[in-house]
């Protein structure tokens, strides 16, 4: 259907005010129930609150264009240049098929704060961080209406989940034997670490619950406890201990971020040496000796929240400690960090995942004087939802390959499903050059893991989702994916051993050979759209599931 130029539908629907006032409600709550879907003939302007007025017509002929025809927005409306221009000062250009149409009203709202139109109220009080609001306008009113035309003329009416992931049949995973874990951990936890430890056969259980580490042996008895100000989040086994990387605050960053050695003399006696403290909302802590001094040093990677976050190396010296500070980034979103001597020049090279305003994965490669060069290889539009990544050798050419992982899906409340939220491998052609080989929609998908589970000399690819399509009776948040030369068969979980997993490591837990996997559930409500919260809580609610790998088939 192609759109008159002064299209009758926005005629009646600015003539009555009280539509307005309904549209504002659906804006605050983001959602709009199955009977009031928009249909090809009517579709919803920016509603009308403070400063931010319901969109106009503009003088552009659109006559010459089809609204519908997905992946082609025109970039000769007016809209286009005006986003090309303003939004990407803050983050990468989204495009109009990102979001269906009945979401993106909600979304301009948001957004305009951050061009000077102050709007608060409701959802956004929490969505928008006011320091970042202009003072004073970007935009003209007239500039802010092109933009949110040009989003909501070509927004798809929806947005349907690909089939791959919608037609997964529920107990179908064969490689593996689901088991409840030999610990005692209650139902409805919220797991912020699960980490298995090679060597001394330990597995270690961040709990946020409780805000406690708990450290079990294979037959799942508890070796030691220690409470923590706050979550943990990453760990590393040392010769006397382990490192410990304490979040900072699950929700908002308090600059509680910390990373402390713990010395274990017994189970009873614990003594702590606090390396970092005072830092910016912490997901990773690697513990790695970067510039080959002889030394470990610590690369913090500080999500934050707003555009306060850090990524920072700290230098190890003989004694021990971690003092110099090298700043790599300064701003908020960092994700996960990798090691790896990517140019084969024999120094290492450090890549960085960011998400929030820059969907980004960033190279910073060690120079000869101990610099870093920052350079990007992957950049994504805003809202593409980065999660996390790995490093493999998929096709064992020797080269290094990503492994990608994008679902984040927490900000609109009853958000939409995003088809392209899945599992990617982008296999490295040529130096610092990365393409799509493979990809499984998976969405909400928010950990992936690649090794050869099932010993056939290839890799495969175990992943977990928290966002997941909530309209499904099984809605998939565990997937297995084996390769078969070069493709990717699925398989998954039957509904009885359904979880919300949140975290995941693999590790040949029973000794047999073969690395089993262990899931850890994370149990909010948020994230849950409204229409379904009653069969989330219907589901089952394990706080852990052990998958016991059954070997070569």
């Amino acid at each position: 259907m192609i759109l008159p130029s002064n299209p009758s539908w926005l005629s009646s629907i600015l003539r009555t005010s009280a539509v307005l006032t309904v549209l504002c409600a659906l804006a605050w709550f983001g959602w709009q129930s199955s009977s009031n879907r928009f249909s090809e003939e009517v579709f919803i302007p920016i509603p009308k609150v403070k400063h931010l007025h319901p969109m106009v017509s503009l003088e552009w002929d659109s006559q010459k264009v089809d609204p519908h025809q997905a992946g082609k927005a025109p970039t000769a409306h007016p809209g286009y240049a005006l986003a090309l221009a303003h939004c990407t000062r803050c983050h990468g250009l989204p495009t109009p098929q990102q979001l269906p149409r009945e979401t993106w009203p909600f979304v301009m709202t948001w957004m305009s704060n951050y061009l000077g139109y102050t709007n608060l109220y409701g959802p956004f009080q929490n969505n928008v961080d006011s320091i970042q609001i202009p003072s004073q306008p970007m935009v003209s009113e007239s500039e802010l209406q092109a933009i949110s035309e040009y989003y909501l003329l070509y927004a798809p009416l929806e947005i349907r989940p690909d089939e791959r992931s919608t037609a997964l049949r529920p107990g179908s995973l064969k490689q593996f034997t689901p088991r409840p874990p030999p610990m005692q951990v209650p139902e409805d936890e919220i797991i912020t670490l699960t980490h298995w430890d090679p060597s001394r056969h330990q597995l270690y259980l961040g709990r946020a619950s409780h805000r406690s580490l708990q450290v079990f042996d294979a037959e799942g008895q508890i070796l030691l406890q220690k409470a923590c100000a706050s979550e943990p989040v990453d760990v590393t086994p040392l010769p006397n201990g382990f490192r410990l990387t304490l979040m900072g605050h699950f929700l908002e960053d308090r600059l509680g971020g910390t990373v402390m050695d713990v010395s274990v003399s017994d189970a009873s006696s614990l003594d702590t040496q606090t390396h970092v403290e005072g830092f910016h909302r912490l997901t990773q802590c690697l513990s790695e000796d970067i510039n080959e001094d002889g030394y470990t040093d610590l690369l913090l990677v500080g999500f934050g929240a707003g555009i306060e976050g850090r990524v920072s190396l700290f230098w190890g010296d003989a004694q021990g400690t971690f003092k110099e500070e090298t700043i790599l980034l300064d701003h908020a979103g960092a994700l996960c960090a990798r090691s790896t001597d990517l140019d084969q020049d024999g120094l290492m090279d450090l890549l960085i995942l960011t998400a929030q305003q820059h969907q980004e994965l960033l190279l910073f490669t060690q120079q000869v004087d101990g610099d870093f060069e920052r350079s990007v290889l992957i950049k994504q539009g805003a809202g593409y939802g980065y999660n996390g990544f790995e490093l493999v050798d998929w096709n064992q050419d020797e080269r290094v390959d990503l492994l990608m992982v994008n679902g984040n899906n927490m900000e609109i409340r009853n958000a939409p499903i995003k088809n392209y939220h899945g599992i990617r491998i982008l296999q490295q052609t040529q130096e610092r050059t990365f393409e799509e080989a493979l990809f499984y929609p998976f969405p909400g998908a928010i950990k992936a893991l690649a090794t050869d589970f099932d010993q056939d000399g290839d890799l495969d690819v175990a992943a977990i989702a928290f966002y997941p399509d909530w309209s499904q009776e099984h809605p998939l948040t565990f997937v297995y994916l084996e390769q078969k030369e070069g493709t990717l068969s699925a398989s998954t979980t039957a509904l009885k051993d359904w979880g919300r997993w949140m975290t995941m490591d693999a590790g040949d837990f029973n000794q047999d050979g073969y690395p089993d996997l262990i899931l850890g559930g994370a149990y909010v409500k948020h994230g849950v759209h409204d229409l379904h919260q009653a069969h989330y809580q219907s589901l089952p609610h394990p706080s852990i599931l052990m998958l016991d790998n059954i070997g070569a088939r």
